[in-house]
């Protein structure tokens, strides 16, 4: 039996035969994809889902263009969005988190190149918990950190213990 891997809005993964009930009411409301140095927003339609409208989404907005500055993407690999709407970026090859309004506006960042604390070596994915919590798969630093929505490093018992997630 095949499983489709859906993302709620609030960033937990699940997993749903294809076609069920928890498949068309767990579809996120927001999916976006990163691409060649920006974001595009693509929006689920509305309840009820059928399999032929799942697979049309409607194309909303995208932003972000290459470089380093605020807003800009080198390499953008994973995308989260929280139950908030913010929509946090692992920028990989600027080695940071950057976070977004679902408009596209951007409010912060955080990280840079290094192996310490609230530093990264080419971060390819990021997840937000329910609670809000942001865990990036920090790829060649061979872990997961965790941050506050704001950025703020904290390890699995809380910020800033010194403990190496």
């Amino acid at each position: 039996m095949h499983h489709r891997r859906t993302q709620t809005t609030a960033g937990d993964p699940q997993l749903a035969p294809p076609g069920s009930a928890s498949t068309r009411t767990r579809l996120a409301t927001l999916v976006v994809t990163a691409l060649l140095g920006s974001l595009v927003v693509l929006v689920a339609p509305a309840e009820p889902a059928t399999a032929s409208t799942l697979l049309m989404p409607v194309f909303v907005s995208q932003w972000g263009s290459t470089g380093s500055g605020d807003g800009m993407f080198n390499a953008p690999g994973g995308v989260a969005v929280s139950a908030t709407g913010d929509v946090y970026v692992a920028d990989t090859s600027n080695n940071r988190i950057q976070r977004f309004t679902s408009t596209g506006v951007f409010v912060g960042q955080w990280g840079s190149a290094g192996s310490g604390n609230g530093q990264f070596n080419l971060p390819n994915s990021v997840a937000v918990s329910a609670t809000g919590d942001v865990y990036v798969a920090d790829t060649f630093n061979d872990r997961i950190q965790r941050f506050t929505s704001t950025g703020v490093w904290a390890s699995p018992r809380g910020p800033d213990t010194g403990y190496d997630a």
